[in-house]
């Protein structure tokens, strides 16, 4: 770790996709410290070395499950083991569950709730006793254009992040006085894994109905994620901003 560091930047979901690439962006700043959050160590550690070996030095990483209070809070004193301000933090981790709400069972339903949004919910309350020290701090949960738009086989994924829009604007007027602003960046169709398994006909569908006309790139999402993290965008809180090329899905 280099001597001139004096904040961090927490990333969840960070082995790979829209995490890895907000990652990638944050350590292009010489003063900061990117502390990468994954469950799967070994593609953590895999996603971590593409870091260090193009030369990035100030990385950490951290293996935990998000969906377990033990391994939260552990990471919430591995954090603090730091001493350093904690200014950024993204929650990229989750899955996209995807089947007819008459086919879907319960455990499923938990499941997602868990991951989408009781860990945003317990993550942002660690995260932002922090920042609350300095009073200072930037908080962005990933959502996704199905929280407003919808789309078939889609319910329980999308309620869950709907979910996140109403913590975004309810956490930002709890932490507004303290400096600390809270958004979500709401992706549309990305060039991730999450929609590796979509099949090449509804592929060309959803670029059709994008004004772009072309899929996204992690980079393109984390690009406004890591400006949600910076100076310029001081007077921003309380919004869900769409990264989706113009997508109007159903149409």
């Amino acid at each position: 770790m280099t001597n001139s560091v004096n904040h961090i930047v927490v990333i969840t979901g960070a082995s790979s996709g829209i995490g890895l690439a907000v990652a990638k962006k944050a350590a292009l700043n010489e003063q900061c410290v990117v502390i990468m959050v994954a469950k799967n160590e070994e593609k953590l550690v895999a996603a971590k070395s593409q870091l260090v070996a193009a030369g990035y030095l100030n990385v950490e990483h951290f293996t935990a499950d998000i969906t377990i209070n033990e391994q939260v809070t552990q990471l919430f004193k591995f954090i603090q083991k730091i001493k350093l301000p904690v200014y950024g933090f993204v929650h990229c981790a989750g899955t996209m569950y995807e089947s007819p709400l008459l086919m879907t069972r319960d455990h499923l339903v938990d499941e997602q709730y868990h991951q989408h949004v009781k860990s945003a919910i317990m993550l942002a309350q660690g995260i932002s006793k922090i920042m609350a020290r300095n009073k200072s701090g930037s908080i962005v949960f990933i959502s996704s254009v199905v929280a407003q738009q919808g789309s078939r086989g889609q319910s329980v994924y999308a309620a869950m992040k709907s979910a996140l829009h109403g913590l975004t604007a309810s956490l930002a007027a709890e932490l507004g006085t303290m400096n600390i602003r809270v958004n979500a960046v709401a992706p549309g169709v990305i060039d991730t894994a999450l929609v590796a398994h979509i099949p090449d006909e509804k592929k060309q569908q959803l670029i059709k109905n994008t004004a772009l006309g072309r899929i996204g790139q992690p980079e393109e999402v984390a690009d406004v994620i890591n400006f949600l993290f910076a100076e310029e965008s001081r007077f921003i809180t309380g919004q869900v901003i769409h990264v989706d090329g113009g997508l109007k899905l159903g149409l």
